[in-house]
């Protein structure tokens, strides 16, 4: 009864079409204001847009969640990056951790910030390079990422290889119920990077 009312009113309010809808914020206070204009609730009045225009409200991006340990990681991920967020459907931000921000290794953070892709950094950095401090640095980086990603809220982790970062990333995202897609596992091998690689794959959600 309620619709058949609004389908009266709205149709006499103004013309609402999906080229006006070029971002969701956009959208909900077109929506907003055509209620208004025809009297009604503004849930009432998505309703009745998503059933009348086939559900031509603009769907929420998906946020992507890369993380990025180093500058030899971030060389081979650029160009899928970058074409992720030419998509319009998707948000793409970074996590900068590890190596990238250690002066000792060119503090290569920066080359993610000259490509103006929007970024957390997570001060979790190695000591040493030696297997304890590997072990310290997977440990921090969980308990840092965990709390980051209450902020952030991602669809979706992205990683890439075998390195310490990535299985981190796995596991929060394993334990925090969000789907990790896993690229480039790495090459066989007899060192922890074999076993690390598998790890991953056994956490992941999606192998590209």
């Amino acid at each position: 009864m309620v619709l058949r009312r609004l389908r009266r009113r709205a149709g006499t309010v103004c013309e609402f079409n999906s080229a006006e809808l070029n971002s969701q914020e956009r959208a909900e206070d077109r929506a907003s204001e055509l209620a208004g204009r025809a009297g009604v609730s503004s849930k009432l009045f998505s309703e009745f847009l998503k059933e009348r225009f086939n559900n031509l409200m603009v769907i929420k991006k998906r946020k992507i969640l890369y993380i990025s340990g180093t500058r030899a990681d971030y060389g081979l991920m650029k160009t899928a990056l970058l074409t992720i967020r030419k998509n319009q459907g998707l948000k793409l931000e970074i996590i900068a951790t590890g190596m990238h921000l250690m002066p000792e290794f060119g503090s290569t953070v920066k080359e993610i910030e000259k490509d103006k892709f929007k970024i957390y950094k997570i001060n979790a950095v190695y000591k040493k390079d030696d297997k304890e401090s590997m072990a310290d640095f997977i440990g921090k980086f969980i308990c840092f990422l965990t709390e980051k990603l209450k902020k952030i809220k991602p669809d979706i982790i992205l990683v890439m290889g075998d390195r310490a970062e990535m299985l981190a990333g796995a596991v929060v995202g394993a334990y925090l119920s969000i789907p990790v897609a896993h690229i480039h596992g790495g090459e066989v091998s007899s060192t922890v990077d074999d076993a690390v690689r598998n790890a991953i794959t056994k956490l992941a959600d999606f192998h590209l």
